[in-house]
């Protein structure tokens, strides 16, 4: 699944080397409980290769709305960041365009969580 993620994003190449836009919509949400509701937002992630090896997992800086922060990309491809405290970001490749983005508090009480599934087109600058 890395793969999917590393060529979904355009993550290799000296081309990428001042960053990616992925933009995505949200088909749906779910919370903690399961509760889920169509979503339909548009979500635009700005990405920005840091430390970033040949395998394209490493170190970005991930931007979107009002938040600018770095993000990880291990080698079970999911990008994960957190925005601030104990939020946990992640996003999880699921087919060529597809993706799961799961922000969670595991600190609060009760453990707060949500879902959104995400279609996402490719990047602006597409490495070819």
């Amino acid at each position: 699944m890395r793969a999917v993620l590393v060529a979904l994003l355009g993550f290799t190449g000296p081309a990428w080397a001042d960053g990616q836009v992925l933009s995505c919509s949200a088909s749906r949400s779910c919370d903690a409980a399961g509760l889920c509701m169509d979503d339909g937002r548009d979500v635009r992630f700005d990405l920005t290769p840091l430390e970033v090896g040949g395998d394209g997992t490493g170190l970005y800086r991930i931007a979107y709305g009002p938040l600018d922060v770095e993000a990880v990309l291990d080698g079970t491809s999911t990008l994960s960041w957190s925005e601030g405290g104990t939020n946990l970001n992640t996003l999880v490749p699921t087919g060529p365009e597809t993706m799961v983005w799961v922000a969670r508090d595991p600190e609060e009480a009760p453990i707060t969580a949500r879902t959104t599934f995400l279609t996402c087109k490719r990047p602006v600058r597409w490495n070819r």
